[in-house]
C-alpha cells in the first residue's frame, strides 16, 4: 500500500477503509485532512469504525483536520447516533469559527427533529461572535426544531435584530418556517422589518414570510405590501406584488371557479341570477368584508 496520500486504485472496498482508518492516525496532518474528507463517502456509512475514527479526529490539533472530520460526519453516518451528536456538539465550542460552523451544517443533516440536546448547543451559537456561526445555527435550527418551539421563536427574533443583514435575512427565513400561519408575534415582527430594515435582502425575506404567515384580508398587511410596490429594491417590489396576491381575500382562480357556477346555474335555471356581473361583484363584496 501506499507511503503517503489516500488514492488506491484497484483496491477493494475492504482494503480502501481500512487503508483510510488507518491513515486517520498518520503524522502528517495532510494525510489526516486527507483521510477524513475521503471517509465521507455515503457508501462507507454502514461502518460503524468509520464514525469512530472521524469522532477521534474531531479532537485533532490541526484545525484543518477537525474541520475535515465535522464535515465527513454529516456524510459518513447514520441521523440520530447519539455518539456522533454528543461530539459534533461539542465541536459548537471548537476554537476555530470554521470548526463552529461545520459543525452545526453537519448537525442539521444528522440529527432527528427535536433532539434537545442539539437544539441546546446551536441555540447557544446564536450569539457566537462570528457572524457565519451565527447564520449556520440559525440555518440548522430550521431542520431539527419542532414548529412552533416557543424557546426557538424566541431566540430567532433576537437574531432579526443581529448586526450583520445575512444574519437578519436567514433569522427572518427560518422564523417564518417554523412558525404557523397567523401567528400574531412573528406577522408583528416582519411587518416591522419590512418598514425598517435598511438591507434589501432582509426586506424581502420578511415580504416572502408575510405570503406565507400573513391571514387573508388583514389590512396591516395589505397596506405594509402595497406601500413596498415603491421600494427602492426591484426584488422587493416584485415580492409585494407576489404576496399581495396571495394575502388578498378572493385569488383569481376562487373568482373563475365561481364565475363557472354561476354560469351553470344560469344555464339549468336552477336560480334566477339576472346580472352575471352583477353577482360577481356581489361576490367580490363579500370577500372584501
Amino acid at each position: 500500500m501506499p507511503s503517503n496520500g489516500v488514492s488506491l486504485v484497484g483496491e477493494t472496498r475492504a482494503d480502501k477503509i481500512t487503508y483510510l482508518l488507518h491513515t486517520t492516525s498518520s503524522p502528517d496532518p495532510h494525510v489526516r485532512q486527507a483521510a477524513c474528507q475521503s471517509l465521507s463517502q455515503a457508501a462507507l456509512r454502514t461502518d460503524p469504525r468509520v464514525a469512530a475514527a472521524l469522532i477521534c479526529r474531531l479532537q485533532d490539533r490541526d484545525l484543518y483536520v477537525r474541520q475535515a472530520a465535522a464535515g465527513a460526519l454529516a456524510q459518513a453516518t447514520r441521523r440520530g447516533d447519539e455518539q456522533v451528536l454528543e461530539a459534533l456538539v461539542g465541536r459548537l465550542a471548537d476554537s476555530d469559527a470554521a470548526v463552529r460552523r461545520i459543525s452545526a451544517n453537519a448537525l442539521a443533516q444528522v440529527t432527528d427533529r427535536g433532539c434537545a440536546l442539539v437544539i441546546a448547543g446551536l441555540l447557544g451559537r446564536l450569539e457566537d461572535k462570528d457572524g457565519g456561526v451565527r447564520r449556520s445555527a440559525v440555518k440548522a435550527l430550521e431542520k431539527v426544531a419542532d414548529k412552533e418551539d416557543i424557546k426557538v421563536l424566541t431566540a430567532l427574533f433576537g437574531r432579526t435584530a443581529d448586526g450583520e443583514a445575512f444574519v437578519r435575512h436567514t433569522a427572518v427565513e427560518v422564523l417564518s418556517r417554523l412558525a404557523e400561519e397567523g401567528n400574531p408575534e412573528v406577522v408583528d415582527r416582519m411587518l416591522e422589518l419590512l418598514s425598517t430594515d435598511r438591507d434589501a435582502r432582509v426586506r424581502w425575506a420578511a415580504t416572502e414570510a408575510l405570503s406565507r404567515l400573513a391571514v387573508r384580508g388583514d389590512s396591516r398587511v395589505l397596506t405594509a405590501l402595497l406601500g413596498r410596490l415603491d421600494d427602492e429594491a426591484d426584488s422587493v417590489r416584485r415580492a409585494a406584488a407576489n404576496a399581495l396576491g396571495h394575502v388578498t381575500f378572493a385569488p383569481l382562480q376562487e373568482l373563475e371557479l365561481q364565475e363557472r357556477h354561476i354560469a351553470e346555474l344560469q344555464y339549468r335555471g336552477a336560480h334566477e341570477v339576472t346580472s352575471r356581473e352583477r353577482t360577481i361583484s356581489e361576490m367580490k363584496a363579500i370577500h372584501a368584508q
